[in-house]
């Protein structure tokens, strides 16, 4: 389900440029950065869907690196080169994506922010 999403994963048939985080069907949060020359993501360790409020952040960290913090608890990612521009003109999209049926968030969000740099 998604709780955040800029971009998308394919526009016309082709590779997309995206940054989404979702609450996967295993409870666990899950964010994805997809570039012009490649993609990498992070799936969170802790349980999210038990009711309690819960902070997430994703962050890109270099060309090639990112965070993914839950409750404060950080886990980084690093590919040995760079995963290109994330930039895109898409909507940005709290609580669903660009089909308003598919990937749409059950639970309450409290707090979103998105800055890029």
């Amino acid at each position: 389900m998604i709780i955040l999403r800029k971009g998308a994963a394919t526009i016309g048939g082709q590779p997309g440029n995206e940054y989404k985080i979702e609450l996967l069907p295993t409870g666990k949060a899950y964010c994805e950065l997809r570039g012009t020359i490649d993609h990498m993501s992070i799936t969170g360790t802790k349980v999210l869907n038990d009711g309690a409020w819960h902070s997430i952040s994703c962050s890109r960290t270099g060309i090639g690196s990112m965070t993914l913090t839950v409750d404060n608890a950080t886990l980084t990612k690093s590919l040995p080169h760079s995963i290109g521009s994330i930039s895109n003109s898409l909507a940005f999209y709290v609580g669903g994506s660009l089909n308003p049926v598919q990937d749409f968030f059950k639970g309450q969000i409290d707090e979103v922010s998105y800055s890029s740099g």
